[in-house]
């Protein structure tokens, strides 16, 4: 589906997260939502293929919509990207990864449990950069259950991805998932930018686990310095 600029929803899906991108020759999804909405919303737009899904995290509230269109075989997806977690052990996500395998190995998509800021480079078209921040190598590779340098407990929400995304080499927004305390703290030490004028506040503005989420706010928005912030 081609647009005249790119342009990027932030679906409103209840208690959960997704946005969709449409530019010009392909569309990208940022999480999938806890139900169908994004099923829908494609349906009402004619599209027929996912060119790229790329999921922050292993939680119901962002996976259950990736199965709701696997499920219907109607809308092909290209390429899809989430970090593993052995913390999680719901039938939703054994049930994503099972289909996700079964399509992969039946040639119909391209899926790696793996997604990092090592795979910058991969998800670019000429006018859209989609820069991978978070989680750091280390965090990824710690996973859940485990405990980072400074010995608290790293969570799901810890290893979350974080997006931002660049128009013609500008910020425009940046996507953090339900990213918390720890990985907020991993990211700011790699230095990477998160400055962008359009925030998608983690955790779809609920509790992020901080003891203090007034610090976390301050700390976040002190590092994008956003013009607008967004709750999902």
């Amino acid at each position: 589906m081609a647009t005249d600029l790119p342009s990027l929803t932030v679906l409103d899906v209840g208690h959960g997260s997704c946005a969709v991108l449409l530019e010009a020759g392909r569309t990208v999804v940022f999480d999938a939502g806890p139900k169908s909405g994004l099923l829908e919303y494609l349906r009402e737009l004619g599209v027929d293929t996912l060119d790229l899904v790329l999921i922050s995290h292993a939680d119901q509230d962002h996976i259950r919509g990736v199965l709701a269109i696997v499920a219907t075989r109607a809308i092909a997806i290209k390429t899809i990207r989430l970090n593993t977690d052995s913390e999680k052990g719901s039938k939703v996500w054994d049930d994503l990864l099972w289909e996700l395998n079964e399509l992969q190995e039946a040639g119909k998509t391209t899926f790696s449990p793996a997604l990092t800021p090592a795979d910058n480079g991969q998800f670019d078209s000429a006018d859209v950069k989609v820069e991978i921040l978070a989680p750091s190598a280390y965090l990824a590779g710690k996973g859940p259950k485990a405990t980072d340098r400074s010995g608290r407990r790293i969570t799901t929400n810890s290893v979350s991805a974080v997006i931002k995304l660049l128009y013609r080499g500008d910020p425009v927004v940046l996507l953090t998932g339900d990213i918390d305390e720890i990985g907020l703290d991993d990211l700011i030490r790699s230095q990477n930018s998160m400055e962008a004028p359009i925030l998608v506040f983690p955790h779809h503005g609920g509790n992020s686990g901080a003891d203090d989420m007034g610090a976390f706010a301050a700390k976040l928005y002190d590092q994008v310095k956003p013009q607008q912030v967004l709750f999902s």
